[in-house]
């Protein structure tokens, strides 16, 4: 397996978040007996530059989210999309989803972001790792730094999975038929490791991603995940011209977000 970068000897990582001048220099965190950086998938000996991040589909500004996890809070991890740019500039930029909390010494405010970036991970290595760059996307483990405007931050870095398979974010002209296919794919090669994700309502369309340049379907947050020890589907995963009956089709996870929720998947054509 790859190594992680080192900086200075000792696996680091350095990163320019929009809107600094500075690079912030990050270290893996502890994760517990046996597993350490290199347990999850290598980052290249790259610096990560960040784009802003959003919210509600507004930009929020350096002013504004460095602050975040200090003067004001918000139910889930702010993330920003990102990109590797080597000392050459030469070698392919590789595309990265980062999850951020700051202030993650206090334990009630980023560091309660902090616990579940470390257990997320966790999961990803133990369970999920046949399916990291396939359904999921690849892991690079939890690291933490301090910024140079001060205090302390937590980043999770993952493969980039893609924009939310939401008709409130997404172009129309992505929902086509083999993309619902690929989604529901995905999502059985979930079920095949042994897993139900649980948390796939309508509401919830952005745990499920869509990669337009990799043409891939991606699941994130398994924050609710369950064990699917087998997967009851009775039919091929195609489109039909209309939706079967449950207990015909098989798998109440897959048909009962098509059915309950905007026609994300395939049965409907």
């Amino acid at each position: 397996m790859l190594q992680q970068p080192l900086i200075g000897n000792k696996p680091g990582v350095s990163v320019v978040f929009n809107g600094s001048t500075k690079a912030t220099l990050l270290r893996p965190i502890r994760y517990g007996k046996g597993i350490d950086a290199n347990s999850f998938e290598a980052l290249p000996n790259a610096r990560i530059i960040t784009a802003p991040p959003f919210m509600q589909r507004k930009v929020i500004p350096f002013e504004r989210y460095t602050t975040w996890c200090y003067d004001w809070h918000s139910n889930s991890a702010l993330v920003f999309y990102a990109e590797t740019v080597g000392s050459d500039g030469a070698a392919p930029r590789q595309r990265l989803a980062i999850k951020v909390a700051f202030n993650v010494d206090d334990r009630y405010s980023g560091g309660s972001f902090l616990e579940i970036f470390r257990k997320e991970a966790l999961f990803y290595h133990r369970h999920l790792h046949q399916l990291q760059g396939v359904a999921v996307p690849k892991h690079h483990g939890v690291w933490f730094g301090r910024t140079p405007w001060g205090g302390t931050v937590a980043c999770a870095i993952m493969e980039w999975g893609g924009v939310p398979w939401s008709q409130k974010v997404m172009d129309p002209k992505m929902d086509r038929a083999d993309r619902r296919l690929k989604v529901v794919e995905a999502l059985k090669a979930i079920h095949d490791a042994g897993y139900e994700h649980t948390n796939l309502m309508a509401d919830d369309a952005h745990h499920f991603l869509y990669d337009k340049v990799l043409e891939k379907a991606f699941f994130v947050d398994f924050t609710r995940v369950e064990k699917h020890p087998a997967c009851h589907l009775h039919m091929k995963l195609k489109p039909y011209t209309s939706t079967p009956l449950p207990d015909i089709f098989g798998c109440t996870e897959i048909w009962g977000h098509q059915k309950n929720g905007p026609p994300y998947y395939i049965v409907q054509y």
